[in-house]
């Protein structure tokens, strides 16, 4: 009997042990496969910085329309849909606006007014989320007066002087601010010249 319960409480303890080091185990080997899906997060980002960047600057003067417009649909893909009430971060919420507004660009330049207006509303959304997280954040500014832009240039297509010129005076007041949080920058005051 007395040996029964110690040959019992010894297994108990072995299993005990046993259990613990699969947990310990499973429990590292589930940090390790999240640290994994956390760079794959971060490569992703990254790359989708550079499409929505470095990569639609060099195709946009060559007139590589298709090519911004797969980048700016596959962005959004990869982006996927979020409620606008979850917490977003300011450059999430800008890649998108980046996406919608390289979308914009080539509804503009295809001459399809219904898709432009709706890629710039929906870019008007998502950069109201971005300016209230963060109204002074430098790239908020550079894409609000991206979307002012823009903006006007349906409106002037749209044969609308008035809502032009308010689009327009945004973009301009908007440059301003900019101006005035990076006085040393040329980016700035080049998008200031270019609103007079």
């Amino acid at each position: 009997g007395h040996r029964w319960a110690v040959a019992a409480g010894s297994a108990a303890v072995v299993a005990v042990v046993a259990l613990t080091t699969v947990g310990a185990i499973q429990a590292r080997r589930a940090a390790a496969a999240e640290q994994v899906a956390q760079a794959r997060r971060q490569q992703a980002e990254s790359l989708l910085s550079y499409l929505l960047g470095e990569m639609a600057s060099q195709l946009r003067p060559v007139g590589r329309l298709s090519l911004l417009e797969g980048i700016g649909q596959q962005a959004l893909l990869v982006l996927g849909s979020v409620d606008p009430a979850e917490a977003v971060s300011t450059p999430d919420l800008l890649k998108r606006v980046k996406a919608l507004l390289m979308l914009a660009e080539v509804n503009l330049q295809k001459e399809r007014p219904d898709a432009l207006a709706g890629a710039l509303a929906a870019a008007e959304r998502w950069l109201a989320l971005a300016q209230r997280h963060s109204p002074q954040d430098e790239d908020v500014l550079r894409q609000a007066t991206q979307l002012a832009f823009w903006m006007g240039e349906l409106a002037l297509d749209q044969g609308r002087p008035d809502l032009t010129r308010q689009h327009w005076s945004r973009y301009q007041a908007t440059a301003s601010q900019w101006v005035r949080l990076k006085p040393q920058a040329d980016e700035p005051k080049l998008e200031l010249a270019h609103a007079w």
